[in-house]
């Protein structure tokens, strides 16, 4: 019996959207480092003998070759799997995502009763499992505020697999499952990140995280797709004539990465938009998401830019980010203040809501209390949600539920770190997302992309949705 045996609990009930009849059996096996050979296995623990069963392997994702969770699902058809990037997230209120050593000792001590050590040596405690299993489902959840035991990561893949497979015995795409009987669906449109900034990037490159485009307008979504390429290939081709040392780099969501700072960047977005929109006959809209976590300084109360040289207080920061939206026209502005700062996005809002869609990402982050909190400030115009931030896909449907009740708008969102799961395009249908952000080019980014394609051209009645902006 391998080591960490006891971990395969994770399996649970985390099942969001199973059908009657539909049961699971799990089992996990990770591996570390670019080598790809395993460092400790998952041994399989029947949980149920019925139609389904759970299984994870492991993916080595493109980022750095960090160890991933995947888990794979089979119902009464075919395989359905999901996988997910495996992270130590900062913030409270986030599911806390623990790194798999950490998850062993965690998970298997306290979650099941057994060390690691005592599962190498004696082998895993079937009787603790059956106990486990008699009390119930609820017994078998992690038992903390936020997936501290087993992980967010851990959690969101087994919850997504598994209504993979509930999808699958219905015959019916994951998108119909989770919308219930919502018939009014739509195509999100697809917001796409072109210059690459902040903690993304590797050497000089903007202050902010991610510059951003959205094509308005379009007849379906592969047109929309198309333009976003074609505005990121028209970017590259004037950053090289802008920059003689740029060499085509891009950053960890492939968008380009160039030493210039934002306002440059803005401007070189600016012109291919408006080469590519005057090409095209289509309204293309800029955006940023500046992660200003990243770069607020509590000791100061300032935000300091680094490469611009700069330090601005909430209040410069807010008159700073009013003067950019209507400079630039920007159509969306990402976390443009600290995580618990909901004054300063409601202000924000207030000034520049009725032209630009203020989004808060962090400080909500996918957690219902604090979007409840958010919805009462009035703190932004949009959310982000994120599944892997709440730990279950029924937690961010939860999430998503709230925002749109509160007047918001519904973004879905990838991650920096990311795998070639394509669940998050049928989550934005499924929750009526106005956009979903993951990115323009990548083969990560892109297996979200093409699997709206899919979805569009299986669906000729549902079109992209039609917003096109504040007050429009």
């Amino acid at each position: 019996m391998t080591r960490l045996a006891d971990r395969t609990f994770v399996a649970q009930a985390i099942i969001d959207g199973a059908a009657d009849g539909v049961e699971f059996r799990f089992y996990s096996e990770y591996y570390y480092g670019s080598g790809g050979s395993p460092s400790s296995t998952v041994s399989n623990v029947v949980i149920s003998k019925q139609d389904a069963l759970a299984g994870g392997l492991t993916a080595l994702e493109e980022r750095h070759y960090t160890p991933t969770v995947e888990n794979k699902t089979f119902g009464s058809n075919n395989d359905a799997y999901a996988d997910f990037y495996l992270y130590i997230t900062k913030g409270s209120d986030f599911a806390l995502n623990l790194n798999i050593r950490e998850l062993g000792w965690n998970f298997g001590a306290q979650a099941i009763g057994i060390s690691p050590y005592d599962a190498e040596r004696d082998g895993p405690s079937l009787d603790r499992y059956t106990e486990l299993l008699t009390i119930g489902p609820s017994a078998l959840f992690d038992g903390t505020a936020n997936f501290e035991r087993i992980g967010g990561n851990t959690s969101t893949v087994v919850s997504t697999a598994a209504a993979k497979a509930a999808a699958d015995t219905l015959n019916m795409p994951l998108f119909r499952l989770l919308a219930g009987d919502r018939l009014d669906l739509h195509l999100p449109l697809p917001l796409g990140n072109i210059v690459g900034g902040g903690a993304h990037s590797l050497g000089p490159a903007p202050d902010m995280q991610e510059h951003l485009v959205v094509a308005l307008g379009c007849p379906s979504l592969k047109k929309a797709l198309a333009v976003n390429l074609a505005v990121h290939e028209e970017a590259g081709r004037l950053l090289e004539k802008k920059d003689p040392s740029f060499a085509g780099g891009t950053d960890d969501e492939n968008a380009w990465t160039a030493n210039l700072d934002d306002l440059q960047a803005l401007e070189i977005i600016a012109a291919a938009a408006a080469a590519v929109g005057g090409r095209e006959g289509l309204e293309i809209r800029m955006g940023l998401d500046l992660a200003a976590d990243r770069f607020w300084k509590a000791e100061k109360k300032k935000y300091v830019y680094a490469r611009e040289g700069r330090e601005r207080t909430t209040v410069e920061q807010i008159d700073y980010l009013s003067d950019l939206i209507d400079r630039f026209r920007l159509l969306y502005v990402e976390d443009g203040f600290h995580s618990n700062d909901y004054e300063a996005f409601a202000e924000l809002n207030r000034r520049c809501g009725d032209r630009c869609l203020i989004c808060a990402d962090d400080i909500y982050a996918s957690n219902p209390e604090r979007t409840r909190t958010g919805v009462r400030k009035k703190s932004a115009g949009a959310m982000i949600v994120k599944p892997n931030q709440v730990g279950t896909i029924s937690g961010a449907e939860e999430t998503a539920r709230i925002a749109r009740n509160g007047g918001l708008h519904v973004i879905v969102s990838h991650r920096s770190g990311e795998t070639v799961d394509e669940s998050i395009a049928h989550l934005a249908v499924a929750w009526g997302a106005t956009m979903l952000k993951t990115g323009v080019k990548g083969g990560e980014r892109l297996a979200k992309l093409n699997e709206l394609i899919r979805i569009e051209e299986a669906n000729a009645s549902m079109r992209i949705c039609p917003w096109k902006g504040p007050g429009r």
